[in-house]
């Protein structure tokens, strides 16, 4: 229990009082996060512990969790350890419902759990990054859970040396705060966070979380020095003493405890005498010398020095093992002490304050302070340490057995510091264990670490320029490959060392005629993506050249195969082929999950090559599975490809459909479809004009997938369509931003990009400035390779361009290219529509008046409104220029219309447009109504002056009752109306009210 009078909480009413606030407002369903950050011995952890007192005083739980610096902790140990503690002090029927579908995946980086529930069915397969959301998404559920009943506190000690996946699930969880009742509460070293450290970025996004607090912890002031010290010893201490004491201390707590002890240690340096007149106290008269060491650690090196050789040499031991150390590991490395006597000497320790004994069933502790372990190990060797390394690690290995589990970090901590005594054969082994590990549990930055190190040590190069030289060389390559591919940083040449370092293992066991092995590795090819050149096809080829006949491995090599050839080398026919013979295999073999999955890559491959109604059938049959037998990744799949190509095809899936692919994804819990299942209903919304919805859905799926270029690829449509060309290219430089750094493959992001490059230009009827470079077209145009789906969105932004700059031959070009996909949208755009401006752009005028009357057909059958509108202007301005008989009053039969539509949705840039062009019609003139009303406007105060309600004006022009009320808005404003009496009156007043309410569109 900490001692809540002791001169540690001396000066601290105002860091308590923030924290305070921060702990009423979690209480409240307000989630906070507070970061306490300062210099090392300043009381971040001990004003942690007092909040934590004071909200476990007020009924909320409290949990914590320890960094410990250098190797030797398992990926995610702040986590779980405080995790373990909650799971293993809470009622087994509580936490099961707390925990809900989460429990497989927390399951996996905290084992302990499937001890406690029965009955934990193994989480479902999935792409690496997938994994790792799903555990993020589970932990984060169960936290809130769990604060449901009562507020959480977590606090997480020394995040300055946290690994990498901590501190991302620790972002994850910062922003699920809001509507929660927790708080997390981290301490950290504020010297060792700079910007590029992983702390320090991870700061740099807290920072714009509007539940995020940072509270600097500074010094204690002069005259709180005096109280600590009265609290120290019991005594009131010279006003010159005092200011020595601050002057050598700077006011930090931790080094003002260990200068006073060693003051108060120092009897014959100072004097008593009389006190201030209170009983029982003494007043410390400064010496001319009082002989504080200038350093603290001399301080603390000569308090050591006060203690027994034998306590001084346990505890050098165990400052070996790590800040925290079990006392069965110290026994069984000290040989000249009894149990008995070792407890003594940790007793004397403790008595000291050096370490402090840990709660739980076995007896475990920890030095108080890093600045005690740190002094100890500086104290002895590096031989020394080297070999006390070897005994750690030997005596680990005798305890843990052949199954170490999550010790496999710390076994390879010591063999790798014990390497030049024991040589590198079982620092390699338990490297090698904890990489694979690391990867079990999605620490894909850690495994990175260890497979890295061990490559080193074997002096195998880790970017893969040489091959693998051993079995376990070839292991460890294997193990980066997944490591590198699962971590999802790429950069330029990332994608080619992932491929490198697979390749080598792959070809070792290969050679090895180990052809089992070689199967397994050729099994599970990284993850690259969609349009980049990875080269693994000569992979698949070779391992289907050893692979059994109708093996369900052979199976899924033909399904890895179908994927590679039509996504590496744009040989749709060998993909199709390859997909059936896995099927055979799938249906021979009655192995379901391989036919599941077989078909899903099919009806991906189709989609991406523009085979929407194949895929759409393919899909149906996928979803036809009954629901007990079908694999939720699968089926995520088969939504998502059957409601994408609907909405290609002009038959957009409804708001049924796209829940459901929703819901599969939520309980998935997986990143790339979740961001997917709002991306699809935000790509539905934009395209019927439902702006504020579309916008909505972005947020969310930026909330799973900040940045992802599938939705900075059409939310620019939607800033771009209502005038709000500024946010439209912001959005553009986020997803262009990056391209000049990678290599130029046909990726989707080059597609993207030309794309959104020409809705700017033809949005703002002007060429885009600065222009994006030619050669991110021709990257995707001219490559053999491209995928047939990019190569389409990249024809779009270059037919939108060069329609703005009147290039014909381009215009040209880019009708041949897009006639295929006639009866299409590409991205955001009818592609007939497109074409018909093309051919109008060309000269061909009938052609282009086909064009316009299927796209019509199209939009209006699909309800794609903006489009449509779009449309009824183009197919204006090619009747105005062609000028035939009855072809300027069918002209202004289709701006009325396209005033209508834009006008009811707010599309300013087609507004203007359609105003230009009216002049132009039969009609002379852009309707001229007073005040400047628009149309629709007109239409509005009319049946508002005929006593309708904003339902009833909805339902007789098909707008919804939202949009009268803008409409209304605009009315009173243009009017200079107070309210609706007001603007009816105004509209008698100036001859609106001419005519019958007009008919129903």
């Amino acid at each position: 229990m900490v001692n809540r009078q002791g001169p540690e909480f001396v000066g601290r009413k105002q860091e308590l009082a923030l924290l305070t606030d921060a702990s009423e407002a979690a209480q409240a369903q307000q989630g906070q996060m507070v970061m306490l950050a300062g210099e090392p011995g300043i009381g971040k952890t001990r004003t942690a512990q007092e909040l934590a007192l004071l909200a476990e005083e007020a009924g909320a739980q409290v949990v914590w969790g320890w960094c410990y610096e250098g190797e030797g902790a398992p990926p995610y140990w702040p986590w779980v350890d405080s995790l373990r503690t909650y799971i293993q002090r809470t009622d087994q029927a509580l936490l099961r419902n707390q925990l809900g579908e989460g429990a497989a995946p927390i399951s996996e980086m905290v084992p302990e759990l499937l001890g406690i529930i029965d009955g934990i069915e193994p989480a479902p397969a999935l792409e690496p990054d997938q994994a790792r959301f799903r555990l993020f998404d589970s932990i984060g559920g169960f936290l809130k859970r769990a604060s449901e009943d009562s507020p959480l506190v977590v606090v997480l000690d020394d995040l300055h040396w946290a690994d990498r996946p901590s501190l991302l699930l620790l972002e994850f969880i910062a922003r699920q705060l809001e509507g929660s009742r927790i708080l997390i509460i981290g301490t950290h070293r504020d010297t060792e966070a700079p910007p590029e450290s992983p702390l320090g970025e991870s700061l740099a996004r807290f920072a714009r979380l509007p539940a995020f607090q940072r509270l600097s912890i500074t010094g204690l002031p002069p005259e709180d020095v005096s109280r600590f010290v009265h609290v120290e010893t019991g005594v009131t201490a010279h006003e010159r003493l005092l200011s020595t004491i601050h002057d050598h201390t700077e006011g930090n707590p931790f080094f003002l405890g260990e200068v006073v002890r060693y003051l108060a240690e120092q009897g014959p340096l100072v004097e008593a005498s009389v006190n201030s007149g209170e009983p029982g106290s003494s007043t410390l008269e400064p010496m001319e010398e009082i002989g504080i060491p200038q350093s603290v650690r001399d301080v603390i090196s000569q308090r050591l020095m006060r203690l027994t050789d034998p306590c001084n040499q346990a505890l050098v031991t165990a400052s070996v093992i790590g800040r925290e150390f079990e006392f069965n590991l110290l026994t069984s490395l000290i040989d000249s002490t009894s149990e008995d006597e070792l407890l003594d000497l940790m007793d004397e320790a403790i008595a000291a304050r050096i370490i402090e004994e840990l709660p739980g069933r076995d007896a475990r502790y920890s030095f108080r302070h890093a600045l005690m372990q740190q002094t100890l190990m500086e104290s002895i060797s590096t031989g020394r340490k080297m070999r006390l390394h070897a005994r750690i690690g030997e005596a680990l290995e005798a305890a843990y057995g052949n199954d170490p589990g999550g010790h496999t970090s710390e076994l390879a901590h010591h063999f790798t510091q014990a390497a030049s005594v024991l040589g590198i054969d079982r620092m390699i082994h338990y490297t090698l264990m904890a990489g694979e590990r690391a990867l079990a549990t999605h620490a894909w930055e850690e495994a990175i670490g260890h497979f890295t190190r061990g490559l080193e040590a074997k002096n195998v190069d880790p970017d893969g320029r040489s091959p693998a030289n051993d079995a376990e060389a070839a292991g460890l390559l294997f193990g980066l490959s997944r490591a590198r591919s699962a971590d999802l940083r790429f950069r330029p040449g990332y994608i080619a060392q992932i491929v490198a370092n697979l390749r080598s293992a792959f070809q070792y066991h290969l050679e090895a005629g180990d052809n089992e092995r070689a199967i397994e590795i050729a099994q599970s090819p990284p993850r690259v993506p969609a349009g980049d050149r990875g080269g693994l096809v000569d992979v698949a080829e070779a391992a289907l050249g050893i692979a059994p006949p109708g093996t369900v491995a052979r199976g899924q090599l033909l399904a890895n195969y179908g994927w590679l050839a039509a996504m590496e080398e744009n040989d749709y026919p060998a993909a199709k082929r390859s997909f059936q013979e896995a099927l055979e295999i799938a249906r021979d073999s009655g192995d379901l999950l391989l036919f599941q999955r077989t078909l899903a890559q099919a009806a991906q491959v189709d989609f991406y090559h523009r085979r929407f109604e194949e895929a759409i059938d393919t899909s149906k049959q996928i979803l036809s599975i009954s629901s007990s037998d079908l694999d939720m990744v699968t089926e995520c799949a088969a939504r998502y490809v059957y409601c994408i190509c609907a909405m290609s095809i002009g038959t957009p899936p409804s708001s049924e459909e796209l829940k459901a692919f929703n819901s599969v994804a939520e309980k998935l819990g997986d990143r790339l479809w979740l961001h997917l299942s709002y991306w699809l209903p935000q790509r539905t919304t934009g395209l019927r004009g439902d702006w504020e919805r579309a916008r909505e859905f972005g947020v969310k799926g930026f909330s799973v997938a900040p940045g992802a270029p599938t939705l900075l690829s059409t939310l620019p449509q939607i800033e771009l369509e209502t005038g709000e060309f500024d946010r439209a290219e912001e959005l553009f430089q986020q997803l262009s931003g990056r391209l000049s750094e990678y290599p130029a493959n046909p990726t989707w992001q080059y597609a993207a990009t030309v794309a959104v490059s020409g809705l700017t230009s033809f949005a703002t009827g002007k060429p885009r400035d600065p222009a994006i470079p030619a050669s991110f077209a021709e990257v995707s145009i001219s490559s053999p390779y491209a995928i047939p789906l990019f190569v389409s969105v990249t024809d779009t932004g270059r037919a939108l361009e060069a329609l703005v700059q009147g290039d014909v031959e381009t215009c040209r070009s880019a009708y041949d290219a897009l006639k295929t996909s006639s009866g299409r949208i590409s991205l955001v755009v009818s592609v007939d529509r497109l074409l018909g401006q093309l051919a109008a752009a060309i000269g061909d005028i009938p052609r282009a008046m086909e064009h316009f009357e299927k796209s019509l057909s199209f939009c209006s059958k699909a309800g794609y409104q903006p489009e449509y509108a779009w449309t009824c202007w183009a197919y204006s301005s090619a009747l105005v220029a062609r000028n035939d008989s009855g072809d300027r009053r069918r002209a202004e039969e289709l701006l009325k219309e396209a005033l209508t539509i834009a006008t009811d949705l707010g599309m300013p840039p087609l507004l203007a447009r359609v105003e230009n062009l009216m002049p132009k019609t039969s009609g002379g003139t852009a309707p001229a109504n007073p005040g400047g009303l628009t149309q629709r406007e007109v239409e509005v105060i009319r049946l508002v002056s005929n006593g309708m309600t904003d339902r009833e004006i909805g339902e007789t022009l098909f707008i919804s009752v939202k949009t009268v009320g803008n409409h209304l808005s605009n009315i009173l404003n243009k009017t200079d109306s107070a309210n609706r009496a007001e603007a009816a009156s105004y509209a008698n007043q100036h001859g609106l009210i001419t005519s019958d309410a007009p008919d129903a569109e």
